[in-house]
């Protein structure tokens, strides 16, 4: 699946691709996007992939401009009914490469 989005009165704008594999249960996806950041107009590439889990949680991480590691994993917990019995469990994490920062937050839903 392609998508793609311009704004022509700041000269931004982003590309955006993403394929499901079905038989490994992953859907990953690619972004190219040249926009406005603190140094001015700047080009970014992010990867990303998503998998799902064994009893339903899932994870997520994303290379973000090859500055940014992002990643997020859900695991539910109790019964079936998503909001009713059901709890979710997720933590979250983000390291700044250049700068060496982490930050971790854990999340009860």
């Amino acid at each position: 699946t392609w998508g793609g989005e311009v704004k022509p009165e700041s000269g931004e704008w982003k590309l955006a691709c993403t394929k499901a594999d079905w038989g490994n249960d992953v859907e990953v996806c690619a972004q190219l996007e040249y926009t406005e950041k603190r140094n001015g107009l700047i080009s970014l590439m992010s990867l990303g992939l998503k998998r799902n889990l064994i009893g339903g949680g899932h994870m997520q991480a994303v290379l973000s401009g090859f500055s940014k590691v992002r990643a997020a994993f859900e695991f539910p917990f109790g019964g079936d009914r998503v909001g009713f019995n059901q709890v979710n469990f997720g933590y979250n994490l983000q390291y700044d490469i250049a700068s060496g920062g982490l930050k971790q937050g854990v999340t009860i839903t």
